[in-house]
């Protein structure tokens, strides 16, 4: 049986650092970018991107995601809310089949990578670096009323995107959502990552 240790050298070789693929780094503070647009904008459903944040090791980018009830019957309005309810979950059990609510980043030099490409969930080796760029989900379970439902959803896109023009992609085939896009200048991101502060001196 291992032996506890509060003694600092001791408890350091415990320590597991979060791999940067895995999200952003722990001891900087990150810079905000001005990236907004709109990926699905209806009566009845709304996904858009509120702000991104550069790291020297990738970007978050912060989705709001909301729906309200229109002139859905009860048992229509059920049927949407409980697939709202199992959105950023559902991808990670079912991406493998293409389904479930799935974001993706089209970068200027032609890659292109998804949330289904890379999963931290079920048998992905996290500890070794993965071969090409990462987009994670780092979203949480959401939150609804009668009538509403909401989520706020944060992306993570690891290493820094190559400067350019490049796409922030959405589809979700469930809720009747095909693969729409903003574009968004990865250069502002670069330029951003070189000003980003360390949290300790």
């Amino acid at each position: 049986m291992k032996r506890l240790s509060s003694h600092p050298d001791d408890r350091a070789d415990d320590r597991f650092p979060l791999p940067p693929w895995l999200g952003p780094p722990q001891d900087e503070l990150g810079v905000p970018v001005a990236l907004q647009g709109s990926l699905v904008r209806t009566s009845s459903l709304v996904i858009a991107l509120s702000s991104a944040t550069a790291f020297t090791t990738g970007c978050a980018f912060d989705l709001v995601w909301s729906a309200r009830r229109d002139d859905q019957d009860d048992e229509t309005w059920a049927e949407r809310l409980d697939l709202l309810a199992q959105g950023p979950w559902m991808v990670r059990r079912s991406s493998a089949r293409g389904h479930g609510l799935r974001f993706g980043i089209h970068l200027a030099d032609a890659r292109k990578v998804t949330t289904a490409t890379f999963s931290a969930f079920g048998n992905t080796d996290i500890s070794t670096p993965p071969r090409d760029a990462v987009l994670l989900d780092l979203s949480g379970p959401g939150s609804g009323a009668e009538d509403a439902w909401s989520q706020q959803v944060r992306l993570w896109l690891w290493p820094l995107p190559p400067p350019g023009d490049m796409e922030l992609l959405c589809t979700w085939p469930e809720a009747d959502i095909a693969q729409e896009h903003i574009s968004l200048d990865a250069d502002a991101l670069l330029v951003a990552a070189a000003s980003v502060w360390p949290l300790w001196p």
